[in-house]
């Protein structure tokens, strides 16, 4: 009698693919905040203004309150231009 040699392989539908895979929403091509546009990031949860090269401890959620000038836990920018403020 023959054994079968028959083996389970997985279909290419329940394998996940580098293709199939879902972006990091915070990833840097993923990025959909328009306050990207006025800060680079230089680390993990760190922003550096293009205005006045201060960096930002906190992420995104700090660096706006950067921006708009607000005093909440974090330094305002003196540089930043009053529509760019009154957008964020």
């Amino acid at each position: 009698m023959k054994k079968s040699s028959a083996t389970s392989t997985p279909s290419s539908s329940s394998v996940p693919s580098a293709n199939n895979r879902r972006m990091r929403s915070n990833a840097a091509g993923a990025r959909t905040d328009v306050s990207w546009e006025y800060g680079v990031e230089v680390g993990y949860r760190k922003v550096k203004c293009r205005y006045c090269n201060e960096e930002c401890i906190g992420g995104m959620f700090r660096f706006k309150h950067h921006l708009a000038r607000t005093h909440q836990n974090v330094t305002a920018c003196n540089n930043v231009p009053q529509e760019v403020k009154v957008k964020i």
